[in-house]
């Protein structure tokens, strides 16, 4: 039923899903549930967004860095320059 809605998008970001194997941003804060990244090292991580300094072999964008994280997605999902 949800495929009806969703057939004329071009891209879709959900929320969850940590377990199924799909491209993942993870959200990490320094002030949440845990002390580390949970997916730093998981195959499927393609990016890192965060409100510290993390090494990483993804990117790695702040929290308020919006056009960065915007250009990257397009770049990577919807061939736009």
């Amino acid at each position: 039923k949800m495929q009806s809605y969703l057939s004329d998008m071009d891209l879709i970001l959900a929320e969850g899903f940590k377990r199924q194997p799909l491209p993942k941003i993870e959200v990490f804060r320094m002030d949440g549930p845990h002390d580390h990244p949970l997916f730093l090292d998981h195959p499927d991580l393609i990016a890192l967004v965060t409100d510290t300094t993390l090494t990483s072999s993804v990117p790695v964008f702040g929290l308020n860095d919006i056009g960065s994280m915007a250009t990257f997605v397009q770049k990577r999902y919807l061939n736009h320059p």
